[in-house]
């Protein structure tokens, strides 16, 4: 599940705009979304960082707004929507990852392939869902059970000891979280398990967990 860190508030508002259409269809997942719009990673990746040279961000050509708009059925006016609501629930599906978090230890990495599925409209927004392994966070979750997610992408906006799914350098894992100053201290719901912490530079992403679906 290898979602970058980027400041997307600082973004021109086609590249702002582009970013969060990747949030929604693939979950940040760079390489999905080059795929199903047909172009390079190293160029979509370009597109969210500054040049380091002027400090500018590039602009988005014609070809690629061509492209997102013919593959998600789009108007280019989309790349001018002035908020962040508009762009949310631009379909009703979103993806489930085809890997289980580990509710016991971190696991091994690997990459993620995913589904799409219909929006649980039960459930409050949420940007992916995935599934959970173990039970170091029963009761609350259970082994099997399939979790809602939104990702987080202001860390001002941590929900601290709320349940979290981070990616991490070694893994995917659900815990409950709490700020520590050598990265994020790591609390399971089953006193069997030891907290730890993952230091920052090992964070790939932090998604608060919104709700579950048990089957």
């Amino acid at each position: 599940m290898r979602i970058a860190k980027y400041d997307y508030e600082a973004m021109p508002r086609e590249t702002r705009n582009l970013y969060l259409l990747m949030m929604d269809k693939t979950a940040g997942g760079q390489t999905a979304f080059a795929q199903e719009i047909g172009v390079r990673q190293q160029t979509l990746t370009r597109l969210f960082r500054p040049d380091p040279r002027n400090g500018r961000y590039p602009a988005i050509s014609p070809d690629i707004k061509e492209k997102v708009c013919r593959h998600y059925g789009l108007d280019q006016s989309f790349f001018l929507a002035e908020t962040e609501g508009s762009l949310r629930n631009t379909d009703q599906t979103r993806p489930r990852i085809d890997q289980t978090a580990s509710a016991g230890k971190l696991t091994e990495e690997i990459d993620v392939s995913y589904e799409r599925y219909p929006v649980i409209k039960q459930l409050p927004d949420y940007d992916f869902t995935i599934l959970v392994k173990g039970d170091s966070m029963e009761p609350e979750i259970k082994s099997g059970d399939e979790l809602a997610c939104r990702v987080v992408t202001d860390a001002s906006f941590i929900q601290w000891g709320k349940v979290h799914v981070l990616d991490t350098d070694q893994g995917i894992v659900v815990k409950r979280i709490y700020d520590d100053k050598d990265g994020l201290k790591c609390v399971s719901d089953n006193p069997k398990y030891l907290p730890f912490t993952v230091p920052k530079d090992q964070l790939r992403s932090v998604c608060l967990v919104v709700g579950l679906v048990r089957f």
